[in-house]
């Protein structure tokens, strides 16, 4: 669902000995900078902040948006951590 929820299940898959990624994989949503810091690292789809606020700026702009159903797509980006056996990236 997002980080903050990978790293709580992390951290309570671990109290009750669970491995990641031996036994599950883990991977979050939103590209919190801290999710690679995490032991292990936590895989996450890195959200495109700045192009979500320009195309909610865009849409407000335009007041027939607001009437008509509009779906907008943004490309994320994938960190590989070690949570899903992935090596963590530079990105």
């Amino acid at each position: 669902m997002n980080d903050l929820l990978g790293i709580g299940l992390l951290n309570g898959l671990r109290r009750h000995g669970i491995s990641c990624p031996r036994d599950v994989l883990v991977t979050g949503f939103d590209g919190m900078r801290f999710s690679s810091i995490m032991a292990p690292s936590l895989t996450t789809v890195i959200q495109p902040l700045a192009g979500i606020a320009a195309e909610g700026i865009r849409l407000l702009s335009d007041p027939h948006n607001a009437r008509t159903g509009i779906t907008v797509a943004l490309p994320g980006k994938l960190r590989l951590g070690e949570s899903t056996g992935g090596p963590i990236s530079s990105q």
